[in-house]
This record gives C-alpha cells, structure tokens and sequence, in this order.
C-alpha cells in the first residue's frame, strides 16, 4: 500500500525538530516547498481593513499623496460591492486638508460623504462616535443632547453627520464644501499649534477647541499678570507692602483672545492660562480664577484683583467695567475711614467668580462661525417646499426659491455701486441617505424680484433638498446682441444656500380628504405683478408686525351631498410657542363655514397680527368636510419682528 500525502508530511516533521540545528536544515526546508501545496506569501487580501491600513502606512511613511491614491482607488473597489468604510472616507479628508491640498478637496468632500453612507450595517460604528465627537462642540446645547440621546439609543448618527454638513455648505453647486474643509483645516492647524496639552476631543488644549468653533480671533494678547506696578504703586504706600506683595504675585501667563459678531455682545472674549498661576493650562472663566489660595492668606488677593484687571481695561468693555467699579471701592477707602473695603472687596471678589463661572462671556456665543462668509456677499433665500395636487391629480411638488443679494462693499471702494446681476438657482435633489440623485440648474436673467419654482413630479417621500443661488456679473453671460452665453468659469459676486425636507406624498384618493401644504407669507406688493406668482403671496416666515399675515391652502376631495354640493369650514388657530417648554399658549382662534360646487378649492386669508407681541408662533389649519366628517390639519410655525 502505497504511503499516504499526510504520513510523507508527518514524518518529514518528525525528522525535521530534531535537525533544526543540523547542517542538513537546509535540505530539508526545500522539501517542505516539494510537499506542501505553495502559497503566494506576497499576496495581501483586498479587504476594506487592508485597504484602510495600507494607506495609513504610506501616511506614516510620509508619502501621502500615495495614500490618498490607494484610499481612492479603495473606495472605488468597495463601492463595487457595495460596501463603504467611514474609516477611509474620514482619513481621506483629514490627511488631504492636513497637507493644504486643494486639488483634492472635492474628492475628499466626496470621500467624507461616501463613507457614512452605512450600507456597511454599522460595522465600523465606533468610527462614526468619534466622528461625533469631533462635531458636538459645533452643536448647540439642546442640539447636543438630542445626538447624545440618539448615541445611548444605539441609534445611527451618520446621516445626522451627513445632513449638519450639507445644511451648512455655502456652495451647494460645486463639488468642495467649504464649511466641512475649513473645519478640518482648523482641526489640523489646532493640533500643530495648541498642544501644551490634549483636554480636547481634537487632542488639543483648550485653544485649539475655540479655534475649531470660530477660526482665528479678532484679537489676540499673550502677556502676564502683574508686569505692571501702576496699580500697586498708587494704592499701596509701604515699600515693604509692595514686596510682600510682588513675593506671592506668580506672574501667571494669560492669553486673550476676543472676536466680534459670535455672541449677544458686541465682543465675545476667551481667556486661557493656569489656574492660580501653576494649574494645567486651559480656558478659564474669569481673571479671579488666576489669584491664588496663598495671595489671600498673606492679604494681597484684592490688590492682585484689580492689578490684573487694570492690564485688560483697555482691551474689552467687560474687563473696562469692573476695573472701575474696583476702583471706586479703592477711592472710597481714601474718603472714609469707616468704609469696610476688605470687607467689600472679598464680596466683590466672590461675586464676580460666581458670576463668571455661571454666566461666562462666551456662555451665549453661537456654537461655531465660518469665515467663509465674511469673504463673499450673502444672498438671503427664503426656500419653501409645498405639495399639491394638480388637475389630473397627480402629486407634485414645488420648491419656491425668493432670493434677496446683499451686496457688500468687499473692497471698501469708493465708487462701490450694486453691480447688474443674474442668478443661477441649482436644486440638488437627495435620496433618504442623502446622496445625491438628481441635480436641477436654471438662470434668472430678467425678473429678479419674483420668486423662482422648481416644479417636481415622482418626488420620493424622504427625499431632501439642497438649494444654491450664486449671483454673477450679467456682462458675463450675455452678449452686446443680448445673446445668453454662459462661460465655463465666472466670478461668484454672492451666494447663498438653503436645505429642505421632503414629506410624503399626497394621496390621489378621491375618497380621502387631502391638503396642499400650508404656505404663509406677506402680501404682494402692487409694482409687482401677481400673474408672475404660482401663489398669491410672497412666502416667507418672518412677518412684521405691521404687516399681514397671508396664507394659501388648496383643498381636495371635498365630498359633494345630495345636491352635490360640498360643506367645510376651516379653523385658524394661532398660538405662542414658549422657549423653555413645548407648551402653547392660544392667542387666536378663528372659524369660517363654506360652501363649493366643486371637490377642490382654493384659499387664501389675511390674519392681523397687529396685537400679537413678537416671538415665535403656530399656525394651525383644520379643514373639516361636513359630508363625510373627515379632517385634516395643516401646521406652520412663524415668527413676528416688532
């Protein structure tokens, strides 16, 4: 019997442990290649895992642009199959602004978003909580929590990524979106910058998390407290005193920063040092925090206090108000023997910690700012998306766009004058997991002041929309014989963008009740003309409280009687929405009763809004039909300037 292929291995085994040191080792590693199926050692699995980690390799290596080839080419191969991995897409756009490539920040944009699309079934779910970590200072407190509570859930949180970025994206149009880019740009120059320690999700020190949210400061000062002894000198009249007093003052280091437009103030300021001089390096609430336990052992905290906040006086309204008050405490002291200052200065002292650590100067500043904005005029949109039925009652969907430019003197030019423009309107529409599907683009050459519609049919139920306006020079595009000839490239003179959600369809169901969406607005002014609107109202959802409230429904499938005569009324109910609560308060009710020879109608009413004092309301719309008892409703939210 002719020995077997598995007895040949074994006893080769065997006889190879007890010759690993013989000089016939050799030989006997070459049969091993004779009895053994060979096997391609070089060859690496093409896995997404490989993929990924190959291109951090070539990162490290510092060949970086050779990385992002390989995660191109990777996400290429997934895509095939169907697979994403958040890992690559988030590295792709890290490493690209990291290195200030602009001729890849389309792609990385493209990377970044491919990668949350989760049809990887959320195998790779912690890269996506990390990434939330990276956004949820740019959140608001409420916004916060909400993700939070979606995280704890176990809920996916890639499509809220993917929907913060795109509702910011100042171009919509093109591929790059800037917002998302400068925010890793800042995370880059943070990490590089601010690293006396790594308190923050970007491995930074507190600077570097301001930094991430608002950019560069207005203004900066870096410097020490107590280098100044005008104060010290002007209160304190013993030598002897002074020095005891220089002997506890640490000098703490500080850093100031300030910016202008975040917050309810004019300034919104960002302190940065130690805590009392020796602590670890971060943002603090105030400049108490920066005196010493041992300075108020040895009676010189309140001296220190109004030292250091004669040094910042002159830099911001904040510090500029409590230097004085603290100097009129010090003034008292020289009037009036009986005056408690120690006393008073320790309440002043306690006061303002307690202040500070409740109520910092930057507790109400906006959760972040782009500087994008501030290098280009804004376009104001007011984007509504409204449903309705047609004459064949078919479902369609119209997405009205009111653009208003706000040409801004960019280049402080004396002869500045609003240029003669054109719009360009672009609607990107979007599936449930927000990739693109379609794309819409149209100029507005004549006709500014008259809301531009996009009229959609087969528009799925939770579908978005993106919408760009970008103004252009009109000489531009068009001929000196009026021809329309739009160049491959013009300059943008203002842009502005707006992001919609799609609701379900209406039904076709002659038996069923149905509604348009509810469309509020203000009158259209006589020097327009009304034929020009689909509505007969220019939308909107900030109303002056001058002006009236006007709104537009269409009814469907009103349900004739014996007569065939249709019977419905329509009730308007307004009611304040409060801040702190969801509760309502009603301000307006109001019920009116018809009659219709047809199962559809039309309707638009004026509300006086005149005694309504400012702030956000509701408007509810019930229309009930009396034949069949059937009702719907329609809401609206609204907000009244004085």
């Amino acid at each position: 019997m002719k020995t077997s292929e598995k007895t040949k291995r074994v006893a080769l085994f065997q006889k190879l442990r007890g010759t690993l040191f013989s000089k016939n080792f050799l030989y006997y590693i070459s049969c091993l290649f004779i009895f053994f199926p060979s096997y391609n050692l070089s060859a690496k699995p093409n896995s997404d895992s490989d993929i990924y980690e190959r291109g951090v390799e070539l990162k490290n290596s510092g060949d970086w642009e050779q990385a992002l080839k390989i995660w191109w080419e990777g996400r290429n191969d997934l895509e095939r199959d169907g697979l994403t991995d958040p890992r690559i897409g988030i590295a792709f756009i890290e490493l690209a602004t990291e290195n200030y490539a602009g001729n890849y920040y389309g792609t990385a944009c493209e990377m970044y978003f491919w990668g949350l699309s989760e049809s990887n079934g959320g195998e790779h779910r912690f890269v996506i909580q990390e990434e939330f970590e990276l956004i949820a200072p740019l959140l608001g407190e409420k916004e916060e929590k909400v993700w939070r509570a979606s995280l704890e859930r176990k809920d996916s949180i890639a499509k809220r990524i993917k929907k913060f970025w795109l509702e910011r994206d100042p171009t919509p149009a093109t591929p790059a979106n800037e917002r998302l880019l400068e925010h890793w740009e800042r995370i880059a120059f943070a990490r590089e910058t601010f690293n006396k320690n790594s308190s923050t999700p970007y491995g930074t020190d507190d600077r570097g998390l301001i930094h991430v949210k608002y950019g560069e400061p207005d203004f900066k000062k870096i410097s020490s407290f107590g280098r100044s002894g005008i104060e010290l000198v002007r209160w304190i009249e013993s030598p002897a005193a002074r020095s005891d007093i220089r002997d506890v003052d640490r000098n703490p280091d500080y850093e100031l920063w300030i910016y202008y437009g975040i917050g309810a103030n004019e300034s919104t300021f960002f302190l940065f040092g130690r805590k009392a001089g020796i602590g670890s390096f971060g943002l603090r609430n105030g400049v108490e925090e920066f005196i010493s336990e041992y300075a108020y052992l040895r009676d010189a905290r309140n001296i220190l206090q109004i030292m250091y906040y004669s040094e910042l006086a002159g830099l911001d309204p904040f510090f500029e108000d409590r230097y004085y008050k603290l100097e009129e405490i010090w003034y008292r002291t020289e009037t009036s023997s009986n005056y408690p200052v120690k006393r008073i200065l320790n309440l002043f002292f306690h006061t303002n910690k307690a202040i500070d650590r409740t109520t910092p100067s930057h507790k109400y500043a906006a959760p972040e700012k782009s500087s994008y904005h501030d290098a280009i005029s804004p376009i104001q949109i007011t984007a509504q998306s409204l449903r309705f039925l047609d004459e064949l009652n078919s479902p369609r969907n119209a997405i009205m766009v009111f653009a208003n430019p706000q040409f801004k003197n960019l280049a402080a030019s004396a002869d500045f004058k609003i240029p003669d423009y054109l719009l360009r309107h672009t609607l990107i529409i979007r599936d449930e997991n927000l990739n693109e599907q379609d794309r819409i683009t149209d100029f507005v050459v004549e006709e500014l002041d008259y809301p531009f519609t996009f009229i959609l049919s087969e528009v799925d139920s939770n579908a978005s929309f993106s919408i760009a306006t970008e103004a252009f020079a009109k000489k531009d595009f068009v001929s000196e014989y009026g021809e329309f000839a739009p160049p491959k490239k013009a300059k943008v003179l203002a842009n502005g963008s707006a992001f919609l959600v799609s609701s379900p369809l209406l039904s076709t169901d002659m038996k069923t009740l149905e509604l348009s969406d509810l469309i509020l607005g203000v009158t259209i002014p006589e020097t327009l003309d009304e034929s020009k609107f689909l509505f007969p109202l220019i939308p909107g959802r900030k109303i002056w409280k001058k002006d009236k409230l006007k709104t537009y429904l269409e009814i469907y499938h009103l349900l004739p009687d014996e007569a065939g005569i249709s019977h419905y009324s329509i009730d308007f109910q307004i009611a304040k929405l409060k801040e702190k609560s969801k509760e309502k308060k009603s301000e307006i009710t109001i019920t009116f009763k018809f009659d219709s020879l047809t199962s559809t109608s039309k309707e638009n009413f004026d509300v006086d809004i005149s005694k309504l004092s400012p702030g956000n309301y509701e408007l509810a719309t019930i229309v009930t039909d009396k034949v069949s008892g059937q009702q719907k409703t329609r809401n609206a939210n609204f907000e009244i300037y004085n």
